[in-house]
């Protein structure tokens, strides 16, 4: 899949870092659909996918961030998912704040590494990174 050409999803709920990300992502060539809660994520990403992938909040207004993306790998098992985190660290994860660099990075990286895992596995060790880091 050409990176230029890739559908991305935004979710998270402070407008300042949404329109920040759907800026440099379009700017970078990516298609762009940016939604403000975890509910309208899922209904975009049925009506509107599939998209190639989702880069999330962690910390949703209505769902958590993890749970969001496990929903929407159900409808589209092929999606990539990228979490921006104030404070969870791990695969898949962006910390905030970062750089317009480390953004592109991150998404040229979740583009390009490994087909996703199967999302019942996914999951569980995205959980399981989450609940190491928060002891």
């Amino acid at each position: 899949m050409s990176q230029s050409h890739a559908k991305v999803l935004v979710a998270d709920d402070y407008g300042g870092v949404r329109d920040s990300i759907a800026a440099a992502l379009t700017e970078l060539g990516y298609e762009v659909r940016c939604c403000e809660t975890g509910r309208d994520a899922l209904a975009v990403a049925a009506s509107a996918g599939p998209f190639d992938l989702l880069v999330a909040s962690t910390d949703l207004p209505d769902m958590q961030g993890l749970e969001l993306g496990r929903q929407v790998r159900e409808q589209h098992p092929g999606l990539r998912v990228l979490f921006t985190t104030n404070g969870l660290f791990g695969r898949d994860m962006l910390a905030k704040p970062f750089t317009l660099e480390q953004l592109a990075d991150a998404v040229t990286r979740a583009l390009q590494g490994p087909p996703p895992r199967a999302v019942t596995t996914w999951f569980a060790s995205l959980k399981s990174e989450t609940d190491e880091d928060a002891s």
